[in-house]
């Protein structure tokens, strides 16, 4: 009998010391059962859509703890740019930074993952070629939010 007990306290123990090691988002409901461990990466991963301080547009691709895509639809002194970049940025501490060359020109992004559906960042560009009253050189910033 002494011996029963003695197991069934180590086996209590052992599986209190598991459930403790446990991140709550890998148990199921009522901690019955479990779930595999979620994916690296997957709190941002996914299409994200925002709009920069100048009224213009942003959105970009997140996968595999990568920006993949970035596409900027500008409209800074009433004017309209497109910047399009197909890019491997990675996102590290939760931040990315990548550079586009356009013709003569450059604009280097940055942005950083406030919480898993939103993200803060700027812009920069110079020597950009002019297009009509748009202008060469500035700055811009942009918020973004995962989409559904």
């Amino acid at each position: 009998m002494a011996r029963r007990s003695t197991f069934a306290a180590a086996a209590a123990a052992a599986l209190l010391l598991c459930a403790a090691g446990c991140k709550p988002s890998s148990l199921t409901p009522l901690g019955i059962g479990t779930r595999g461990p979620d994916a690296a990466g997957t709190g941002v991963n996914g299409i994200w859509e925002g709009t920069t301080s100048s009224g213009g547009s942003v959105s970009f691709q997140v996968g595999d703890d990568r920006v993949t895509v970035f596409a900027i639809r500008d409209s800074t002194g009433g004017c309209s740019r497109s910047l399009d970049s197909a890019t491997d940025a990675d996102i590290v501490d939760g931040a990315f930074s990548l550079e586009m060359t356009v013709t003569q020109g450059q604009a280097v992004v940055t942005g950083r993952f406030t919480s898993p559906d939103t993200c803060a960042g700027s812009y920069s560009y110079q020597g950009l070629p002019t297009e009509g009253s748009c202008p060469t050189s500035g700055s811009v910033s942009f918020t973004a939010g995962k989409t559904p």
